[in-house]
């Protein structure tokens, strides 16, 4: 029985080849946005772990606040579940300007802040494949 899931946007479209199936659900979502996540991680009875993997859509609406607000609402929804929580932050993309790096970097050190005084574990993808073209 599937005990983990990892649920996002499009990033997570590629994963489920390296996760097994029989422990693990991968459930992609192409274009969604943090808001759009909310329903569904409050409704997975079964499951032990989840990983939401989200937020890069919006740092291209450049609405900060309204993203950490977002976040909140998630972090809060999230909490209230009973299993292991990871949030995985928005990954930088070569394409991606200054102004948008700079933003992530700030949504980033907001969020490892934010998780660390809650229950959710956060995955800093920031620095992983900062400059990694490659990856």
């Amino acid at each position: 029985m599937q005990r983990e899931l990892i649920v996002g946007d499009e990033t997570v479209n590629g994963i489920s080849h390296v996760c097994n199936p029989k422990k693990t659900r991968v459930v992609s979502f192409p274009g969604d946005t943090v808001s759009d996540l909310l329903s569904l991680t409050a409704d997975q009875p079964n499951m032990e772990t989840l990983v939401v993997h989200v937020g890069a859509n919006d740092l291209a609406k450049q609405k900060s606040e309204i993203l950490k607000k977002d976040f909140n609402i998630l972090l809060d929804t999230m909490g209230k579940l009973k299993m292991k929580l990871f949030l995985s932050g928005p990954i930088p993309s070569p394409q991606w300007g200054d102004e948008k790096h700079s933003r992530l970097g700030m949504i980033n050190k907001w969020l490892i802040k934010t998780c660390s005084a809650s229950s959710v574990t956060f995955i800093d993808n920031l620095w992983i494949y900062w400059q990694r073209f490659h990856l």
